[in-house]
């Protein structure tokens, strides 16, 4: 079928000879669906930046927290189940190590409970957490705690300082 010289109508023939007419506001409803597309970029963004992204990458404690953290910890501080962030027991009562990125409890703790924690272990009985005043220095313990809390999100970390305003590291 040919079509008509100076047809300049928003109207559309398919293969089988059906005419559509196509909506004028197409453009505009296209400009919008981008825009909120851009907008939820930014949003998440925030998001990420507030929740997520780490304050600083402190590399310093790496060595030792590879060392002597990571085999229960995670590499990444991640802990030793992703679904129970916080540790626990699993059903055969064997212990899981938590998460030390923000999304486990080390949080609630002020550096010097972590300090006490890290280098005489876990009060809890029968628990895994050994202590490590054996083969940290006072020093080192500071710098694993540094690089695990360099891995929690920027607003955690700033609720954490606003809870313990005075227990920070010389």
């Amino acid at each position: 079928m040919a079509k008509k010289k100076g047809n300049t109508s928003n109207k559309k023939e398919n293969s089988q000879g059906i005419t559509k007419k196509s909506h004028p506001l197409k453009p505009l409803i296209t400009i919008g669906f981008l825009t909120l597309g851009v907008g939820f970029y930014f949003v998440i963004k925030a998001i990420y930046t507030l929740y997520i992204m780490p304050i600083d990458d402190d590399k310093s404690g790496w060595p030792l927290y590879q060392k002597y953290c990571a085999s229960c910890h995670g590499l990444s501080a991640e802990g030793q189940d992703i679904r129970q962030p916080k540790g626990g027991t699993y059903p055969d009562g064997s212990f899981i190590a938590p998460a030390l990125n923000g999304l486990g409890n080390s949080w609630l703790s002020s550096d010097e409970q972590l300090f006490i924690k890290i280098k005489k272990g876990s009060t809890i009985p029968n628990s895994p957490m050994m202590g490590f005043e054996e083969q940290l220095t006072d020093e080192g313990i500071y710098l694993v705690i540094g690089f695990f809390k360099s891995k929690w999100p920027a607003l955690t970390r700033q609720i954490h300082e606003n809870r313990f305003p005075n227990i920070q590291k010389e």
